[in-house]
């Protein structure tokens, strides 16, 4: 288990949204691997959305993640959700050690 709280998945259909607590899932494991960089991770969040067009790439996942005084926010779209997700927890990988290292140097 984590140390941060939960993981929620807001899926965006239609104008409603689903929330599911995704503890064990593809999302989750991946997230999870963001601890390695800062243990002060809180909880995150994830949405995900099917984009309404022709183009393959309309899977969009939006992740933040809350961490002690600051948040991070990445958003991307992919072919899959976990293609999507893969990218966003790379991006996010990057803002969290480049955080860190700029609270650990002040």
């Amino acid at each position: 288990r984590t140390n941060a709280q939960c993981v929620w998945l807001f899926i965006v259909n239609n104008n409603h949204i689903l929330i599911f607590n995704i503890e064990g899932l593809f999302i989750e494991r991946k997230l999870s691997k963001l601890e390695t960089f800062h243990d002060g991770i809180i909880d995150a969040q994830v949405f995900l959305k099917l984009e309404n067009t022709n183009v393959k790439e309309n899977k969009t996942v939006e992740i933040k993640i809350n961490i002690r005084q600051t948040s991070f926010i990445q958003t991307e779209t992919s072919i899959s959700y976990e293609a999507a997700t893969d990218l966003a927890v790379d991006s996010l990988k990057t803002q969290i050690k480049r955080h860190k290292g700029k609270v650990e140097t002040h």
